[in-house]
């Protein structure tokens, strides 16, 4: 019974590639949970980017060290503004310091990455060094040094941690790309006289979107609050 239930569940799955894939996300519970809170989450951010929500949030609306009521969710801080709004509020800031440094983080590790695997020889062993170099480092340090150097301000935070996230999305890459490098596929290309640009598409189309949800969720790690 469990055999032809599990294969008419497999003849009614949708066949597109992007369909199976929901499909098969929609029948974990868990999985469905947690998509919905993440959801959640950036619907908030958008809406208090969008100024719909929590755009009073640094006004002082109670008494100082306000309890919890019914009021104020969260209570209130030393200044008597609601916690609950800087909540939200902090949401817009991490979801926006999480995309613009994943972004960064990515395009610097997927580029560096691919042309060590790509072109090999002294191409790698400078990305190799130079990864090196930044991997002893101790990332806090390193992370510090940078805000240093730059200056307070949201636009530090994007830098100091795109900036210090591409190391293991480089390594990763660069792996994939020497191993897809070597596929039938790849040589085929270049037998019948396909040039550096065709090449280049068919190596990097399978780990040109890796980087995405690996250092997108990672940027969370150091979240910046509203103050």
């Amino acid at each position: 019974m469990n055999a032809v239930e599990n294969k008419s569940r497999l003849l009614a799955a949708p066949k597109s590639l992007w369909a199976e894939a929901f499909f098969r996300l929609s029948k974990d519970k868990l999985a469905m949970v947690a998509l919905t809170i993440v959801g959640f989450y950036l619907l908030m951010a958008l809406l208090s980017w969008g100024g719909a929500i929590a755009s009073d949030w640094n006004a002082e609306v109670g008494p100082s060290y306000g309890a919890p009521s019914k009021d104020f969710i969260l209570g209130t801080d030393i200044f008597g503004r609601s916690i609950f709004k800087k909540v939200i509020k902090g949401t817009q800031t991490a979801v926006s310091v999480g995309f613009v440094s994943a972004v960064l983080a990515g395009l610097i590790g997927v580029f560096l990455g691919s042309m060590a695997g790509y072109f090999r020889g002294w191409v790698d062993d400078f990305v190799v060094w130079l990864y090196t170099v930044f991997t002893s480092i101790p990332y806090i340090m390193l992370i510090i040094s940078i805000a240093f150097v730059l200056g307070k301000g949201i636009l530090s935070v994007y830098l100091a941690l795109g900036l210090t996230s591409w190391v293991g999305l480089c390594r990763i890459v660069r792996a994939e790309v020497i191993r897809h490098r070597e596929r039938e596929y790849v040589q085929a290309a270049q037998a019948i006289g396909g040039g550096m640009g065709a090449n280049w598409s068919n190596i990097s189309s399978p780990t040109s979107f890796m980087w995405s949800s690996s250092t997108f969720p990672s940027s969370f790690r150091w979240p910046s609050r509203p103050r």
